[in-house]
């Protein structure tokens, strides 16, 4: 697939079958453009959101509404799905679709991270989660557990409404456990060079509350 002259690629989940076995996000596909000048990442973006409904569902010419304030993009007229989130960053645009569910991603470009910014995104197992990756020569543990934070908030259609230490994230057994009302999702995760990628769904929309 070409979009606006730049290839797309399929993300695959890197990381084993989660908690329980099986497919941690079910139905959904994972498309990556990466745009290289960060000014183009709304109209790539967009762009391949387009392409990827059509390719998968034949949906030339679907229309995005307008979301409501702090909601999330839909398709216009189609409440039940198909289902989309887009996420960007540095350059670099993923869109993850599901025909029944809804989806959240998020991506990040590794790179260097204050103690800050840890300190406020992270709890204290999961700083030493990272301290101990790095110190073993891996610097993408910060941006596997954050992307799977914000890929969860996305999903809730939250944003950062839920406060990033609320949430607890178990690389190992690839789960998101929202502290503050017990909530738990598997989530994949993939790292694409520089880049790391994180998605989750939740249930089917006939099912949902």
């Amino acid at each position: 697939m070409i979009v606006l002259g730049l290839p797309v690629r399929r993300v695959i989940d890197d990381g084993g079958d989660g908690e329980g076995g099986g497919d941690v996000a079910p139905g959904v596909e994972v498309h990556l453009v990466e745009a290289g000048d960060p000014a183009r990442e709304h109209e790539v973006g967009r762009a391949l959101v387009a392409a990827v409904l059509a390719a998968r569902f034949g949906l030339a010419g679907a229309r995005i509404a307008a979301p409501p304030e702090g909601g999330k993009p839909r398709l216009e007229g189609r409440p039940r799905g198909p289902f989309f989130n887009i996420a960007h960053s540095g350059g670099a645009v993923v869109v993850a679709v599901a025909a029944d569910r809804d989806v959240g991603v998020d991506i990040e470009r590794i790179r260097p991270v204050s103690r800050d910014l840890e300190e406020a995104a992270l709890g204290a197992r999961e700083r030493e989660t990272v301290a101990a990756a790095a110190a073993a020569g891996d610097d993408a543990a910060f941006f596997r557990l954050w992307t799977a934070k914000e890929a969860f908030m996305k999903l809730e259609g939250a944003g950062l409404a839920i406060p990033p230490r609320a949430l607890r994230v178990d690389l190992g057994r690839r789960l998101v456990l929202d502290v503050r009302t017990g909530v738990r999702r598997p989530f994949a995760s993939a790292r694409d060079g520089p880049l790391v990628i994180a998605w989750m769904a939740g249930p089917p929309a006939s099912s949902a509350p």
